[in-house]
């Protein structure tokens, strides 16, 4: 668990430390760099997950995917309960 952890952790770095160039509207376009976390990801698997070399790019796929499905429930859900009528 902590490997996955490390993984997580590692990879996203590169998109927090992208997205301080959002605060600075003359550096937003910087904030492109935040794609670098996608190539730790594909780094990182193999190394710290032990997952086969030839298997990497279809587990990054694979992770990318269920983090795409999991903000689009969240995002369903906090809609869902603002249009909830209060009272």
């Amino acid at each position: 668990r902590i490997q996955a952890l490390k993984v997580a952790g590692y990879s996203y770095t590169a998109s927090w430390v992208a997205g301080i160039f959002l605060l600075i509207p003359v550096l937003s376009f910087l904030s492109i760099l935040g794609v670098y976390s996608l190539y730790l990801l594909f780094l990182g698997l193999p190394v710290l997950m032990k997952a086969p070399k030839e298997k990497a790019l279809s587990y990054t796929v694979v992770v990318i995917l269920a983090a795409i499905v999991l903000f689009m429930v969240i995002g369903f859900v906090a809609v869902s309960f603002r249009r909830m009528p209060m009272g």
